[in-house]
């Protein structure tokens, strides 16, 4: 199921993750292995300054980040494509496949999955 969620902060983004998991959504047993960065798989994962603590997007779900989110790095640890639109991308979205990580920083204004589950429209 596709969800689309708007967070006026980023920071919420975590209160509202960190919320799931006291409820036992998204825990990691549900999630799956977490890598040594702190990500865990069946998460889209924007490292911020932490590496040990990314903003985690559970897989199929949409963010917007208001303002934008300065992310030192993104990592798919999903089954699907995530189109990353970012502040300066002209309408054309970043395109990470599942297990690609993409290092360069960037600011990352929304998130969502590929329309396909493969490719992001343009």
């Amino acid at each position: 199921m596709l969800r689309r969620i708007t967070q006026g902060r980023a920071a919420a983004v975590g209160v509202t993750l960190a919320a799931m998991t006291a409820f036992g959504v998204g825990t990691a047993d549900a999630a799956g292995a977490q890598t040594g960065d702190g990500c865990q798989s069946g998460y889209l994962c924007l490292t911020v300054n932490d590496p040990s603590s990314p903003e985690m997007v559970p897989e199929g779900w949409s963010y917007t980040f208001d303002p934008a989110l300065y992310a030192a790095s993104i990592e798919n640890l999903t089954s699907v494509t995530y189109c990353v639109h970012l502040e300066s991308d002209l309408g054309i979205p970043l395109e990470v496949k599942p297990g690609e990580m993409e290092i360069p920083p960037r600011a990352v204004s929304s998130v969502e999955p590929a329309w396909n589950g493969v490719n992001c429209p343009l």
